[in-house]
């Protein structure tokens, strides 16, 4: 497997060869990439040479899905449009989209939603709810300086 790699940048794809699902035995057929902080960093679409990476491996035949803790309303701003007809798994597995689209998602049980209400409500917490499409958000807003040392690795 090796070989069939090292045509690929060896700084991009041999460092997340660790996501990619491996099916039978030891045919790759489809790839699948987390985006916060493997191949996403602070917010940022993905580089050139990690896409060039990736449509190599489109070339060579594998499906390549990703995978984030975003919904994929926030996933298709930081992928580059020629990817967004793949398949995505948002909202840490809630959500599934293909062609740019949410194709399915699992919401809470409505008796989940009605216990985490009775608990906003008795603990009068800020929250921050993700639907398909939309959210609804009423913690303190962060300034942008604050936002990036928030999640800097550094």
């Amino acid at each position: 497997m090796a070989k069939r790699l090292a045509k690929y940048p060896i700084k991009t794809v041999s460092w997340y060869i660790r996501q990619w699902k491996i099916k039978g035995k030891g045919d790759t057929d489809e790839v699948c990439f987390y985006l916060n902080g493997t191949i996403v960093f602070i917010g940022q679409p993905i580089s050139e040479k990690i896409l060039d990476s990736l449509q190599k491996v489109r070339e060579d035949g594998h499906e390549i899905v990703f995978a984030s803790a975003r919904p994929i309303r926030d996933m298709l701003p930081v992928i580059d449009h020629t990817f967004h007809q793949l398949p995505m798994i948002g909202g840490n597995g809630s959500l599934i989209g293909k062609e740019g689209k949410v194709v399915k998602s699992h919401p809470f049980p409505e008796h989940v939603l009605k216990e985490m209400k009775r608990l906003i409500v008795r603990y009068e917490a800020t929250y921050l709810i993700d639907g398909e499409w939309n959210y609804a958000y009423t913690g303190p807003l962060l300034e942008l300086s604050n936002k990036y040392r928030s999640v800097s690795v550094g």
